[in-house]
């Protein structure tokens, strides 16, 4: 451990820049395990000291490290070896006011929201509030600081700038606040400033709208208006405004994605909720779609629904055309697909009758990649189930259609696998039939089957029918009835043995063919009919000739 240690040390100056500081890293993140061990204390603690003189490291990774070692490990150290972490930390973070600055509000760590015995206890507010005391009694020092504190550089910054807004009467340092973010270089950041907005929303509502209405002829600030809002406040007013800036094009559609967060967009009326609804829906922006389906589940579905959902606007969202729009680019949230099902659900609990018309552009898109069905989603299939539950004459017209024209269906497999039911695999007792043709009347099936025979019996045979799975169910499977209708052709026989046979297996194939044989056979037990009989006679032959194939390949491994 030693000679690695001196090693990498040895060794930074010597680094490229960028491994020079991910070298640092490492010794910094490896300090506490390895300064528990007593032969290593006084080598970590001088190796710590000197990376913290170093012009590549950052001060703030230092100052971490050495307050992650006291928090937890100072009580079990040795005094001496406490009082050197304690003395390096204070020479790393001074007493000024700029070194409390970048300690309090340049940083945010963990540690500081509990006292050593592990209670809550924020330590960093009360140095917070004296900072900001002292920067409202001289606004020199403020200014000072200023260059980092609209970056994101202040950790801190937002809780900072909220205490400062709330200290500031008449909000007098507000025109400096402005002019420094104004004239941000790199890596601005708007929370130093959201922090003070929401002291003037909480104490100025009036006062509040008026700055923002200010900012939007402000050619450098008006993009930030988005993000002041969020930090701040949200009423119909800001609503409206957000609205117009986006109109406008001064924001883009992903500004609005943000307002799910924290509940805020509770606070917005119907209509203007409404008219950001529709703002979403006309862009030509396939993501805008995906905002507009969030906000409108926490806006309307994520709690108990307060507000009954508009019903032209609704239906208009979830039969977008972007939503089934193909693309070879995935360019939805994650969740779409759940906020989809989510508000479908509510929307045909409350008007049933629209079921029929989501049915079609769903089922035409099953696995289509860039659409929300791209895949197989359970949880948008869960709002056709229901449909077909409700309506399994009218949902099967329209499945059926699409398999009369299967060769053009974009990815037809993911269709038939829905239908058939894929977890439906072997003849285990344990699992259960969930292929959603069973939710069909069998009588619809057999007449669309009886219209071209030669075409669809083994079709349905193969890629449709899905399997039973114990003798009990035999009796009234699709599977049985399928072969009393249609049995007496070879190509349905010899189609539904290859449905049934391709599955995966466990342990050695020449007993999984043997569990298949005799399940078989007790589905023979009391048969009557001419044509199943012939059917399980074929694949208990098949499967004798596989038990043998099969025991003469285990004996040779």
């Amino acid at each position: 451990y030693r000679q690695v240690w001196q090693l990498l040390f040895s060794q930074l100056e010597r680094l490229p820049a960028d491994e020079r500081e991910k070298g640092a890293a490492v010794l910094l993140e490896h300090a506490r395990e390895l300064g528990k061990i007593p032969n290593f204390i006084d080598m970590v603690v001088n190796t710590v000291g000197m990376i913290a003189k170093k012009m590549y490291v950052n001060k703030k990774q230092v100052i971490a490290t050495i307050n992650s070692i006291l928090f937890y490990d100072g009580k079990k150290l040795p005094a001496e070896t406490r009082q050197r972490w304690e003395k390096l930390m204070n020479e790393l973070v001074g007493a000024d006011f700029h070194s409390m600055m970048q300690r309090y509000v340049g940083m945010d760590v963990l540690e500081d929201e509990f006292d050593e015995d592990g209670n809550h206890a924020n330590q960093a507010q009360p140095r917070i509030e004296k900072l900001v005391q002292q920067a409202v009694d001289t606004p020199s020092l403020l200014k000072s600081e200023l260059q980092w504190l609209i970056t994101s550089e202040a950790q801190n910054g937002y809780r900072f700038g909220h205490e400062l807004g709330k200290r500031d009467d008449g909000f007098t340092l507000l025109p400096m606040l402005l002019d420094a973010q104004r004239n941000a270089a790199t890596n601005a950041n708007i929370s130093f400033l959201g922090g003070y907005f929401r002291a003037i929303f909480d104490k100025d509502q009036s006062l509040w709208e008026e700055q923002l209405d200010a900012l939007i002829e402000d050619t450098k600030l008006n993009i930030a208006i988005s993000d002041l809002t969020l930090c701040s406040g949200l009423t119909d007013q800001a609503g409206w405004r957000l609205f117009n800036l986006a109109t406008n094009g001064i924001i883009d559609v992903n500004h609005f994605g943000i307002y799910v967060y924290g509940k805020t967009i509770e606070s917005l009326s119907d209509e203007v909720f409404t008219a950001w609804i529709e703002f979403l829906l006309s862009a030509r922006d396939k993501y805008a779609v995906s905002i507009a389906l969030k906000l409108y589940y926490y806006y309307y579905v994520f709690q108990e629904p307060k507000l009954a959902l508009p019903y032209d606007l609704t239906f208009r969202l979830l039969v977008h055309s972007f939503l089934f729009e193909e693309s070879a680019l995935q360019q939805f949230d994650t969740m779409t697909d759940i906020y989809w099902t989510k508000i479908g659900k509510v929307f045909l609990k409350r008007h049933p009758e629209k079921s029929l018309e989501l049915v079609e552009p769903v089922l035409f898109h099953f696995g289509t990649k860039g659409t929300i069905f791209g895949g197989y989603k359970e949880e948008a299939l869960s709002v056709m189930k229901e449909t077909i539950k409700r309506y399994p004459t009218e949902v099967w017209e329209q499945i059926s259609k699409l398999l009369e024209n299967r060769m053009h269906l974009p990815r037809i497999v993911f269709l038939e696998s829905w239908l058939k039911g894929e977890d439906s695999s072997d003849f285990s007792p344990s699992k259960k039939e969930r292929g959603v043709l069973t939710l069909i009347p069998p009588e619809k099936i057999w007449e669309w089957v009886d219209k071209d025979v030669e075409n669809r019996a083994w079709y349905l045979a193969y890629s449709l029918i899905p399997k039973t799975l114990s003798a009990e169910e035999w009796s009234t499977s699709l599977a049985r009835d399928s072969l009393a209708r249609y049995g007496e052709r070879k190509d349905v026989r010899e189609n539904l043995r290859a449905n049934y046979i391709s599955e995966l297996q466990e342990g050695p194939a020449s007993l999984h063919y043997k569990e298949k044989q005799q399940k078989l056979l007790r589905f023979r037990e009391g048969e009557d009919n001419e044509n199943v009989k012939q059917w399980i006679d074929e694949f208990v032959e098949e499967l004798e000739k596989d038990i043998e194939h099969a025991k003469i390949g285990e004996e040779r491994e």
